[in-house]
């Protein structure tokens, strides 16, 4: 199948095709262009990533079609960070281009071992091996989603860099309990509940909550946990603390630490929860969103997710 796949891609690729592979950085993009039999057809050149550069890239490459009798043109970038986006805008919408393509990065490293005996990074180097891996068919179409898929893949990209900052943050408080109370865990399997929280911005570690005291525990607990065994929990927690042999130095900043951590957890779980208010409102406004919502286990969340990542299905 993947053989089959390959062979597609490569029939593609005819003696009327101008291949150009770009090798994208953030102020500078370098350019080659190739004929099918991957023969360089003008010297290696690099644009600006400007309009203007846009300009000269597409006035290269209808030049370059018209000198050698071509036809048809198909332009391939390394899809990898942020840069690449821009470009590929530019390109999906001029006229000069009929397909846009994508090179797995692995690929570009491996290619440049196999020409050279060389990983290194040479930006027109490069793009002689993007266009070359075009030509050999190792390259996938890049699909850039519009009006509402668009913004479905900002939003869900988004969300998800939040929960991997809010995951790092929470780590992060662990790692602080682990090292001032490490026996805490064993009190709460999930230090992120309700109670736990309100403690943890209260009275974290062993040395305070003896000075505090076991009814000062119970108070805090008894207020946030709805009346669930928040004495006999308190009473664990006090002499757990008597035990502690949890690290004693720099308690003080070690609180603040845990506090600005709490907090940045609960700012970061609102812009969440924003997000996925809003990703909801989006799903509705999709043809596909009820549909993929009754398949079960995949609710709106979800839903926004594989729209955002696949983009309007009757494509």
């Amino acid at each position: 199948m993947k053989q089959k796949s390959i062979n597609k891609k490569i029939s593609r690729i005819t003696q009327d095709t101008l291949i150009v592979g770009i090798d994208v950085a953030k102020r500078t993009h370098w350019i080659r262009m190739m004929d099918f039999r991957g023969i360089d057809l003008i010297k290696p050149f690099k644009i600006n990533n400007t309009m203007d550069g846009i300009k000269m890239l597409e006035e290269k490459i209808k030049s370059v079609k018209e000198e050698n009798k071509l036809n048809k043109v198909v332009l391939g970038m390394e899809p990898s960070g942020h840069y690449w986006k821009v470009l590929a805008w530019q390109m999906k919408i001029s006229k000069e281009i009929d397909y846009l393509v994508g090179v797995n990065p692995y690929h570009v490293k491996k290619s440049k071992e196999f020409d050279d005996n060389s990983p290194g990074k040479s930006d027109r180097k490069d793009a002689g091996v993007i266009a070359r891996l075009i030509r050999d068919g190792r390259y996938f179409d890049i699909y850039l989603p519009e009006d509402i898929y668009g913004e479905l893949r900002v939003i869900t990209t988004t969300r998800e860099q939040l929960v991997n900052k809010r995951k790092n943050a929470k780590n992060m408080v662990i790692s602080v309990m682990d090292e001032y109370f490490p026996e805490y865990e064993k009190i709460y399997k999930n230090i992120f509940s309700e109670g736990s929280i309100k403690l943890l911005k209260t009275h974290p570690f062993p040395k305070e909550i003896i000075e505090v005291g076991i009814e000062e525990i119970e108070k805090v607990l008894k207020k946030s946990t709805n009346g669930k065994d928040w004495k006999s929990r308190a009473q664990k927690i006090y002499e757990s603390a008597k035990k502690s042999i949890g690290v004693r130095e720099g308690q003080k900043s070690a609180k603040i630490k845990l506090r600005m951590l709490l907090e940045e957890i609960e700012f970061l779980t609102s812009q969440i929860e924003e997000l996925e208010k809003e990703m909801e409102e989006l799903v509705e406004e999709t043809e596909e969103g009820e549909y993929i919502k009754s398949v079960p286990g995949i609710g709106p969340i979800m839903t926004a997710v594989i729209l955002g990542e696949i983009g309007d299905i009757k494509r």
